[in-house]
């Protein structure tokens, strides 16, 4: 029976409460509390960063998704320090801890991942306007989607293109009741949503060709680094 700290437990402690010691925002930039599940405050933005970029965010991942391959027990000691401190560990804690590991847990490609973010995109523009879903998907879906190899300004691109058509998409295409309200004529929101079809049709056809062709999105990014 071991009675004793494990020596190894102890230095990730140190190393863990060092670096709380030297990154914690202070006081006075934490006073701004998350208004809704949508709302995450800027200074939760970079500490949340600053976490993954230094393999604190999610320890028992690998360094590549904001971890650094902890066990179970540095784990519990990572939570138990924040506890200690009074610390919010995210304020997305679902997201961290069943959205973002469930997918990579799936060990499939990386387009596997991309047809995932496109119908989650879907669903939720279905329901929710555009900036509400960028808030609360951006912050866990982006990591992951970097780490499978997506370049930042393409998956942007991509993303804007999404929340277009979720403006398109039934039963809350805000774009179609403004198109409605405005119309000389009569028309029904039926209507309306058939009439947009087509182009729903062709902003998923011009994702099919970002895809095929990312140059059509990076090559002036690329033409202005070189």
């Amino acid at each position: 029976m071991q009675l004793s700290s494990d020596p190894d437990l102890e230095k990730f402690r140190e190393e863990f409460a060092a670096f709380l010691a030297e990154h914690t925002p202070a006081e006075a930039q934490a006073l701004e509390r998350s208004r809704s599940s949508a709302d995450v405050p800027e200074w939760a933005r970079r500490w949340q960063r600053l976490q993954f970029e230094h393999g604190w965010l999610l320890p028992g991942n690998p360094p590549e998704f904001g971890g650094r391959n902890a066990s179970l027990l540095q784990q519990h000691v990572h939570l138990e320090e924040l506890s200690r401190r009074r610390m919010y560990h995210s304020f997305n804690p679902q997201g961290l801890g069943i959205i973002a590991a469930s997918l990579l847990s799936f060990g499939t490609g990386k387009y596997t991942y991309l047809i995932g973010y496109v119908v989650l995109f879907t669903i939720l523009g279905c329901f929710i306007e555009p900036i509400a879903i960028m808030v609360m998907t951006l912050p866990i879906m982006y990591p992951v989607m970097v780490a499978q190899g997506f370049d930042p300004i393409w998956l942007g691109v991509v993303s804007v293109k999404l929340a277009e058509i979720g403006v398109l998409t039934p039963p809350v295409g805000l774009n179609v009741f403004v198109v409605k309200s405005s119309s000389p004529v009569p028309v029904t929101l039926g209507q309306v949503f058939t009439g947009v079809i087509p182009f729903i049709a062709l902003d998923f056809l011009s994702l099919v060709l970002y895809v095929i062709f990312p140059e059509m999105i990076l090559w002036l990014p690329n033409l202005m680094k070189s």
